[in-house]
């Protein structure tokens, strides 16, 4: 009677074994697919920021003032530069002898005007690269805030900055920088907001609506 129930026991032990080896397990990969519910899900979109900043029409009416404010001074510049490059070629040609005083005069003016030219010419590079610095940091802070209102109005808690990869590839240098560069490897098109923020900028823009306030003091480029 005892060794019945025994092996009664062992039977049972052995069955519950069984049954525990013949359950399904679960993947690896149905595993990670298995949502998580032990905290709230983070919502993430993404924009094409290059494409925003290309379209954005305020970038246009910016680049129109830049060239009125410095086209000009610039072809000034360009020509006087050319009237130098001339005037050395005509003193290294020159026939005259090289103690010649009118010919050292020559020399010494045009020494002088160069180094005129050289300050002028640096001072307008610095002032262009202000100048641009300014408005293109205005343009980026713009395109930023309507990024964040669109995000908040659409309930996303993130947003990833799509690297344009459209352009195509000339060498193997710059296929490999367009595949590291781009953190985004897949992303579902309802997860785009990049038309969203170039309706709400355009139309800001159109309406003469700022949605940062620009700077008063010009900043100082490293």
């Amino acid at each position: 009677m005892l060794f019945r129930t025994v092996g009664s026991a062992v039977a049972v032990c052995m069955l519950a074994g069984l049954g525990v080896l013949a359950a399904p397990h679960r993947t690896f990969a149905e595993e990670a697919a298995k949502p998580d519910t032990s905290a709230p899900a983070v919502r993430v979109a993404i924009v094409d920021f290059s494409r925003v900043f290309k379209d954005y029409k305020k970038k246009e009416e910016l680049e129109k003032k830049m060239k009125e404010k410095f086209d000009a001074r610039n072809e000034a510049l360009s020509k006087r530069k050319q009237e130098l490059i001339d005037r050395e070629k005509q003193l290294r040609n020159d026939t005259r002898e090289k103690n010649d005083p009118a010919y050292a005069a020559d020399c010494q003016r045009w020494s002088y005007d160069k180094s005129v030219f050289d300050k002028d010419f640096r001072e307008f590079g610095e002032e262009l690269t202000v100048y641009n610095f300014k408005q293109t940091k205005q343009i980026v802070a713009e395109i930023s805030e309507a990024i964040r209102r669109c995000a908040d109005n659409k309930g996303f808690d993130v947003v990833l900055k799509l690297q344009n990869t459209n352009e195509e590839a000339k060498t193997f240098d710059e296929y490999m920088r367009q595949v590291t560069l781009n953190p985004v490897v897949y992303f579902n098109a309802k997860v785009d907001i990049t038309d969203m923020v170039l309706m709400l900028l355009n139309a800001a823009y159109a309406k003469g609506i700022q949605l940062v306030p620009e700077q008063k003091t010009e900043p100082t480029p490293k």
